[in-house]
């Protein structure tokens, strides 16, 4: 209880010594009232001093998360410069991959090109081998293929 509950309280007791009932009756439930009130207000106290602990908390929490984001601080909007920051990301990244595929496939094709050659160097072997020691046993797609690579004596090859 507070000064004025008890304060109260005691003006009730006087109240009925003095034989005065009625009065000493109201003092009393004023005085409960008032003790009620005054334990609810220090309940509303401790709530707001913990609401405004949590924002403080919140703050801090969004001001480290922007600074280890490289993104200003901007109070209750910062998730928005968050989410546009990982949105920015996200497209770098997307960028890096679709480079790194261009590359890859450059490198590939590369890679095809070379087998390809290595492979057609080794058929014009076979083909001219088997001109020479068994023509017989060509087939016609054989036949066309060398046919179709032939260049002319003296033409350079480009």
């Amino acid at each position: 209880m507070n000064d004025l509950s008890s304060e109260l309280r005691n003006i009730a007791e006087t109240c009925h010594a003095n034989d005065e009932m009625q009065w000493a009756g109201v003092l009393l439930i004023v005085a409960d009232r008032i003790a009620k009130l005054e334990d609810n207000a220090a309940d509303a106290s401790e709530l707001i001093a913990l609401g405004v602990r949590a924002r403080q908390e919140n703050r801090e929490r969004l001001a480290m998360a922007a600074e280890k984001c490289g993104v200003q601080f901007f109070g209750c909007d910062t998730p928005d410069h968050l989410a546009d920051r990982v949105i920015e990301l996200e497209a770098q990244i997307d960028g890096a991959k679709q480079e790194m595929e261009a590359q890859h496939k450059e490198s590939f094709l590369k890679l095809f090109k070379g087998h390809r050659a290595i492979y057609q160097a080794m058929q014009y072997k076979i083909d001219m081998l088997m001109l020479e020691y068994c023509p017989e046993e060509m087939t016609q797609e054989q036949k066309d293929n060398w046919a179709r690579h032939q260049k002319p004596a003296g033409r350079r090859h480009r």
